[in-house]
């Protein structure tokens, strides 16, 4: 039978903190809770109960909730904090992100928002903790004194490319994975001089990045002549060049030879290396043919949203231009909350799709269902577009449950859809127009903070003031 989660509550308000106990212990039985008063009772508990998840209210009677988890934090790094507060606030939650806190939630809670927190992390921890044991099995075979100089050496491959996988995992933009590449290609191989080139559309090579005291230069193109190129290139197969103390690596996908990594240093490289070079460059390869392969996905389907925009009248160049700035910038606040790719890319389309229905949702299309039947018109056979309806429908409908169609509140209303109903609040009332200046942003978001937890769901609209606060001085930076 596998172990339960243990989950404890840091509250004092007893009545609280064990009606939070029973119902998680209700929900499910691979959860056990446990619930303690105060800071103190919390380590006078560990020595025979770690807990896996901790609640923690912000304010407890001998400590706070953020020295309770930092003291937890140095016992246990794994250890996910959730941080309960009737007094959210902005502060308080980068705070508590700052020290390793998993997340927070403010009071009054949600018991739906208490059994997802629980589910996710829960899902981080175990993760975390297998990737803590699989590592540790690694260096027990590595140190094992009976293991063969071969078998060793298979294990040091994969334990570098586990390392290299993590520091370039998420990163969706070539600029930045060239950096990152660079610096553990550096650090991996202890070289004086490192440089990636990638291969252009005439296929010639260009320098893409590359130490600034080297040979080659960001931006030129290189001598294919050159025996270091010319070899690996003929015959796509990484090349050792002892009197030169270099080594070339071929970045393919697929048979196709799509760039090279060129390394030097003051003594030769091994076979070894070559072949961990190689198993990287196969990792970068196929990481900027996704990359391709995404941003051609990307235009195909943000030309065939504009082409449905257009077929819907929307047919004003200018018009055009600020749906498009408006989808990036949902795009852009997407990543900001730390939402994966996908997500972020749903909110764009859903961004641009909303300005067709937003004129309908207070006159033709007031019942879902027929707003259903006019999204599925217009998006049929489009997949990707199909499954935003829920998002686009639920944009009308407010936090307090006051909205249109259905009169759904809180987080019943889908996530995406409160995002959107803030962005385009924020973009309707900012925009000038002939016969109206637009709002200043700072008396924009203070009136729509007065609108907190009745048009807008407040977490979210905290998150959204802190994503224009870093626009804003990002702009101001630029000005000086």
């Amino acid at each position: 039978m596998d172990e339960k989660t243990k989950v404890l509550i840091v509250d004092d308000n007893k009545e609280l903190a064990n009606a939070l106990k029973d119902s998680i212990n209700a929900y499910y039985e691979g959860w056990e809770a446990t619930a303690v008063y105060d800071g103190s009772s919390v380590f006078n508990l560990l020595p025979t109960s770690f807990p896996d998840i901790v609640f923690c209210d912000i304010v407890l009677p001998d400590m706070s909730g953020i020295e309770v988890m930092k003291s937890l934090k140095d016992v246990e790094q794994d250890i996910q904090v959730i941080i309960m507060t009737a007094y959210a606030s902005l502060q308080t939650a980068i705070e508590a992100l700052q020290y390793g806190a998993f997340d927070y939630i403010p009071k009054p809670l949600h018991m739906n928002q208490v059994i997802n927190a629980i589910k996710s992390a829960e899902k981080r921890r175990k993760t975390l903790l297998e990737n803590r044991r699989m590592i540790a099995n690694l260096l027990s075979y590595k140190n094992d004194s009976k293991v063969s100089d071969e078998t060793r050496e298979i294990i040091e491959r994969i334990m570098i490319l586990k390392h290299f996988q993590k520091k370039t995992a998420g990163i969706d933009a070539k600029k930045k994975l060239l950096e990152v590449c660079y610096t553990e290609l550096s650090r991996i191989f202890h070289t004086q001089f490192a440089s990636i080139f990638l291969r252009e559309d005439d296929d010639s090579f260009v320098t893409s990045i590359s130490y600034k005291f080297g040979d080659f230069k960001v931006g030129e193109k290189i001598d294919e002549r050159m025996p270091i190129f010319y070899y690996p290139v003929k015959n796509g197969l990484g090349c050792i060049f002892p009197e030169e103390k270099s080594m070339t690596s071929v970045i393919g996908f697929e048979n196709r030879v799509i760039g090279l990594i060129y390394l030097k240093r003051e003594k030769d490289f091994s076979q070894a290396e070559l072949e961990t070079a190689e198993i990287i460059s196969m990792e970068i390869g196929a990481k900027l043919t996704e990359m391709n392969l995404n941003r051609r996905l990307n235009m195909e389907r943000t030309g065939t949203v504009m082409a449905l925009l257009s077929m819907s009248g929307f047919t004003d160049s200018e018009e055009k231009k600020r749906i498009l700035e408006e989808s990036k910038t949902a795009a852009e606040f997407g990543e900001f909350l730390g939402l994966e790719r996908e997500r972020t890319e749903n909110l764009r389309y859903a961004s641009m799709l909303f300005n067709i229905f937003q004129p309908s949702f207070s006159l033709k299309f007031v019942q879902k269902e027929d707003m259903g039947r006019k999204f599925e018109d217009l998006t049929e056979d489009l997949e990707y577009l199909n499954k935003l309806k829920e998002t686009i429908m639920g944009v009308s409908e407010n936090y307090d449950g006051s909205g249109k169609p259905l009169g759904i509140k809180g987080e019943k209303i889908p996530e995406d859809a409160r995002i959107l109903k803030i962005l385009s609040t924020f973009r309707t009332m900012s925009s000038g127009s002939k016969y109206r200046a637009g709002e200043k942003t700072k008396s924009l978001l203070s009136s729509m903070e007065q609108k907190k937890g009745s048009y807008f769901d407040p977490v979210l609209l905290g998150k959204f003031i802190e994503f224009e606060a870093k626009k804003e001085s990002g702009e101001n930076e630029k000005d000086r």
